[in-house]
């Protein structure tokens, strides 16, 4: 309809201004298809031969255009073009440039565009500046923060997801601290944290030996593991309210694992052994296999450190706990879950220096030989070099 129109316009001899090109360049873009946005760059070039001077308007459309076809180039050309015509050009359009950066991974060319725009006072859009924040977090942590920082400073809020994808490339990029001061500031925002970024956030904390902060947030989403259910949200007929567990709270096995690892180091056996049995019980063999998978260490600590207290009780469970899950590895990654031979010759002789426990060292000393059996299945499996 758009187009009949333009060509009414044109047989009656009326001349087509700007304000029609541009109506019709909408139109195109409003159709979603690869045609409409090759229309646009199309009218564009017949304004220019009509000697019709785009406005301001014209110059969005063409930047929507440009962000349709993932051209950046193209985006920047028509930025400076319009510069060069001097037309004050609206906020926007300089959204519209940021986006493009964003979208087409020139992050350093986007945080440029923001530089300047915000010394020109432009306001710029939180979700423009939200998307361009998590991109540039993929390629640079510290200039991710800087951002926010701005964005903070230009009196914009940053959206739940910018900073939960903020605190995991922190936890990710070994900057601990600076995601914990994200997190704290967030929790008031959500009533629940992502599975994965709290235990991102647990592993980064352990790994820095932090324990009181990892200790904080593993507590955290473990009380937010119940609640109430809600069709009996506060217990009828004053009854206590019912409870569910929200398996999707729970920290990692990698995550609890690395703070029991902690927590025993620290000198908390007993805590450490809690949180195993509570990683256990709720995440069945499954998470065990995990958590044998990713840190055999922390069985390793605690057995270890079990056998020195005396606790061959607490040391049998855990190895009972560790089999477990290392019997539910696939055979392809036993080979790197085993436990160090040390540590299983260690267990063997704590339970032979008690009668009670002589018994299970065949349990022990079954599972160093097929601790064995797996690693010559391994070299076996290995190919010859030529």
């Amino acid at each position: 309809a758009a187009e009949e129109v333009m060509a009414s316009l044109r047989e009656s001899g009326l001349g087509v201004d700007a304000m029609a090109y541009t109506s019709l360049m909408d139109a195109c873009l409003q159709e979603g298809t690869q045609s409409g946005v090759a229309r646009v760059f199309e009218l564009d070039e017949e304004m220019r031969a009509n000697s019709v001077a785009p406005t301001a308007v014209t110059y969005t459309m063409l930047l929507r255009a440009c962000i349709a076809k993932n051209d950046a180039d193209a985006a920047f050309a028509m930025y400076e073009r319009a510069a060069a015509e001097g037309l004050l050009l609206s906020d926007s359009c300089h959204n519209l440039l940021i986006k493009a950066c964003t979208r087409t991974g020139r992050v350093d060319d986007g945080v440029e565009v923001v530089k300047k725009v915000a010394r020109m006072h432009v306001e710029i859009e939180a979700p423009t500046l939200n998307a361009l924040i998590r991109a540039v977090a993929g390629v640079s942590v510290d200039r991710a923060l800087r951002l926010l920082s701005l964005m903070r400073t230009m009196g914009m809020k940053p959206s739940v997801v910018t900073l939960v994808d903020l605190i995991d490339a922190c936890a990710r990029d070994r900057n601990p601290q600076a995601a914990l001061a994200l997190y704290r500031g967030l929790r008031g925002a959500m009533q629940e944290m992502p599975r994965s970024t709290g235990s991102l956030l647990i592993t980064a904390l352990c790994r820095a030996g932090d324990l009181s902060n990892a200790v904080e947030v593993y507590g955290a989403m473990m009380a937010s593991v119940t609640s109430a259910t809600a069709d009996d949200p506060a217990g009828a007929e004053g009854r206590a309210p019912r409870r569910r567990l929200r398996y999707h709270c729970l920290p990692t096995p990698a995550a609890r694992s690395s703070v029991a690892q902690l927590l025993a180091q620290s000198g908390h056996l007993d805590r450490a052994l809690e949180a195993v049995r509570h990683m256990s019980a709720q995440e069945g063999r499954i998470g065990m296999s995990e958590a044998a998978a990713c840190n055999k260490e922390m069985f390793q600590e605690l057995i270890t450190r079990c056998c020195r207290a005396r606790r061959i009780v607490d040391a049998l469970y855990v190895f009972d706990e560790w089999k477990a899950g290392f019997s539910a590895l696939p055979e392809e990654r036993m080979n790197t879950c085993k436990l160090n031979s040390a540590v299983l010759a260690f267990l063997e002789a704590s339970c032979r220096k008690h009668s009670a426990h002589q018994w299970r060292v065949y349990d022990v000393l079954a599972m160093m030989r097929r601790q064995r059996e797996v690693s010559s299945q391994a070299n076996l499996d290995r190919p010859e070099k030529p």
